[in-house]
Formats: structure tokens, C-alpha cells, sequence
């Protein structure tokens, strides 16, 4: 169903698909999908989907029962939001990407192809049972966090063509990756200081046409 607004100012708890755009300042739950953008301040649960086609401020989202798909908006802040099936993320306009309490993920985290993406949020993802890409954004400068609450990767770990992220020294606790290790074209890492933790590798480890590496821990 399309959502045309609030009435009255009662919070409004949604068995089946939503579709917001703009005003979702009463919808507290929604059982199905959730399609669009907008302010969601009471949103607290989405039983399937989340598509986001533009700007999106869901300050209260806990729960997410399935995937996280961003492909428009200019800021996508999801501060609270705890797990989700899948998080993909290219937006051309997209600037900031908050996703500060992320802890699980069951499949995988894709930041790929977000050309004017300056920060992303991953400071606590913990367990991710497929990929982590962080590949192809332009302007790239910090991601908080860099990995230091990881502890496991189901997936491969990439880290590629993100030409304007400066400096790494994170994954100090990851144990275990399943896949294979790329961090390749980076321009500006000088350093790379970090895995110290891990004990296996499932695939192949490349570590190459970084320009600038130096030193290598």
C-alpha cells in the first residue's frame, strides 16, 4: 500500500507492504517491505525490505529482516539499526552513510559505486556471513570504525578503487575470513596496519597496485 501521510498523529503499525514518500512520521512497524524515503522518526521494525530511493533519517530502526538496498538520497542514517540481511549501497548522490550499531549481517555489505560518498558508518559489525566490499567510491575519505569490532567474514573482504581513503589500521580482532583477501588501487595507503588477529584465510590473499604503500604490518 502507498502510505499518504499521518492523521491525527496516532502511531500506525503496518501489517504488509509500505510505500513512503516523504511523511512517515507516524509509522512505528511495518510487517512487510518499506519502499521510499523520508523522515521515519518512530519507526522501530521492518519485517522484510528496506529500499531507500532517496533520503532517509530512521533514527530508531532496530530491526531489519531482510535486505538493505540504497540506490538514491543524499544522507541515509540509520543509527540505531542492530541487523539485516544484506546491505547494498550505490547511490550516485549519496554523501553519508551512518550505520554506526550494525553488529550482524547474514549475507553481505556492499559499498560499491558511490561516487561523491565521503563517510560510511560500520563501527560495530561484528559478524558478516557473506562479503565485504568496500569498492569504486570516489571520494571516499573515512570509515569509521575500520573494522576493529569485526570478528568473523563468511565472504570475501575487498578493498578496491577508493582512491581519496587515506590511511589503514583496522580488522584488529577479525579471526577468519572465508573468501578470498583483495585490497588492491588504493592510491593514498601509505600503511596497512592491521589483521593481527587473523589466524585463516579460506582463498587467496592480493594485496597489490597500491601506489603509495610503504609499510605493510
Amino acid at each position: 500500500a502507498t502510505f499518504t501521510g499521518c492523521d491525527g498523529g496516532a502511531f500506525v503499525r503496518v501489517e504488509g507492504d509500505v510505500e513512503v514518500a516523504g511523511d512517515g512520521d507516524c509509522v512505528c512497524s511495518v510487517g512487510g517491505n518499506l519502499a521510499g524515503w523520508g523522515d521515519l522518526p518512530v519507526l522501530t521494525e521492518v519485517g522484510g525490505d528496506l529500499g531507500v530511493s532517496g533520503s532517509v533519517l530512521a533514527p530508531q530502526l532496530l530491526t531489519l529482516g531482510g535486505a538493505l538496498t540504497v540506490e538514491a538520497g543524499d544522507e541515509v542514517r540509520l543509527p540505531r539499526l542492530q541487523s539485516a540481511a544484506s546491505v547494498g549501497v550505490s547511490a550516485p548522490g549519496l554523501t553519508l552513510l551512518d550505520l554506526h550499531d550494525l553488529e550482524d549481517v547474514l549475507g553481505d555489505v556492499r559499498v560499491e559505486g558511490n561516487p561523491v560518498l565521503s563517510q560510511v558508518d560500520l563501527s560495530r559489525l561484528a559478524e558478516l556471513g557473506g562479503t565485504l566490499a568496500i569498492t569504486d567510491n570516489l571520494s571516499l575519505q573515512v570509515v569509521l570504525g575500520e573494522g576493529y569490532a569485526m570478528r568473523h567474514i563468511g565472504g570475501d573482504l575487498l578493498l578496491q578503487r577508493n582512491p581519496m581513503w587515506v590511511g589503514f589500521y583496522g580488522f584488529g580482532l577479525l579471526e577468519s575470513i572465508g573468501g578470498d583477501v583483495i585490497v588492491s588501487e588504493q592510491d593514498r595507503f601509505a600503511v596497512i596496519n592491521g589483521f593481527t588477529a587473523v589466524a585463516t584465510v579460506g582463498g587467496d590473499l592480493r594485496i597489490a597496485d597500491n601506489a603509495s604503500l610503504a609499510v605493510l604490518e
